[in-house]
Order: structure tokens, then sequence, then C-alpha cells
């Protein structure tokens, strides 16, 4: 229940303003999470990543991109599989035009798999919410967002023994959202 309530206390504390102030502002604080444990075969890898490179890149999302009051957003991509299986393929990027969309798409679609392990998606939600403490930026508040894709059930617990299961983590996630 301590990492529980220390992964809600950390991402309320950067939702609501407490990444540290490097850089420049963003509208949104975004981690793209993608599943790549054994339930996911190598066309479902390759329909993931072509499916995350080409959202990034959609004219509409540029679009609402530019559109925001920051005119900018800052990702990440990680994959993830079993509770010590999480791997920053694309660190922070500030993408506020195509140039910048289009070279994170490309270094996706390049990178190799990461591995291939059991799956736990709470520990998967913890990765992503450490993730946002690393941002070199400062976003709006209430502009986090994780987006976890998964095929398969949770294999194994979280990384951190004795933690909750992913039950008990998305309503602590949701909370710390919508917490002004």
């Amino acid at each position: 229940m301590k990492t529980a309530a220390a992964a809600l206390a950390m991402l309320a504390s950067i939702v609501c303003g407490g990444v540290a102030q490097a850089a420049e502002p963003v509208d949104l604080l975004l981690v793209l999470a993608a599943d790549v444990s054994r339930s996911i075969d190598d066309k479902e890898f390759e329909l993931q990543r072509k499916g995350y490179a080409a959202a990034l890149t959609d004219p509409r999302v540029i679009a609402a991109i530019v559109g925001g009051q920051h005119h900018a957003i800052a990702t990440s991509f990680v994959e993830w599989s079993g509770a010590g299986d999480q791997n920053v393929v694309v660190d922070w990027t500030v993408i506020r035009d195509e140039e910048a969309a289009n070279g994170m798409a490309a270094t996706i679609l390049s990178a190799p798999r990461s591995f291939v392990g059991r799956t736990s998606i709470s520990a998967a939600i913890d990765f992503a919410i450490e993730r946002m403490a690393t941002a070199p930026v400062q976003a709006s508040v209430s502009s986090a967002v994780i987006a976890l894709r998964s095929l398969g059930r949770a294999r194994v617990s979280r990384r951190t023994p004795g933690a909750g299961s992913v039950a008990r983590t998305r309503p602590l996630l949701s909370a710390a959202i919508v917490t002004p």
C-alpha cells in the first residue's frame, strides 16, 4: 500500500505542476506504453509500432499539437512486459511540428523489440508514472497521460513486492489524474 500511496503522490505532484521547471512549457506529457510480452506476436508488435508512428504523424494530431496553448507536447515511448521488464525506447521528446513528430515516429519504427516476457500491467503503470517524474519540461495542470496498450492478462505482480494489483492501481491513477 505504501508503494501505491507513493505512486499516487508522485503523479499528483506531476499533474499539479510539480515537474521540474527546466525547459519550455508544453500542453501535455504523454507516455506511450506498448506491451511486448509473450502475448504479442511479431505481427501485433509491428502493428503497435506502426500505429503509434501513424498517430504521431497524423495531420490532425499535428494540428491539435500546434493549436494548443504552448504549441507543443512532450512524449516518451516505452515498452514493457514483466515486473522488471520496462525499456525507454524513445526518451522525452518535445513535438511542436511535423518534423519532430516524423523524427520520433522513425525512431519508434527502427528500434529493435526490447524483450519478450510475462505480463505485468501494474508494473507498466508504475514505470510510466516514474517516467512522468523525469520529464525535462513543465506541463500544464491536469495534462499527464499514460496511453497503455496490452493484449494480455496480468501474469505477474508489480515490481515492488507487496504492492497491489492493477485493479487497485487504476482507481488510484484515475483519482490522481482528475484531482486538481
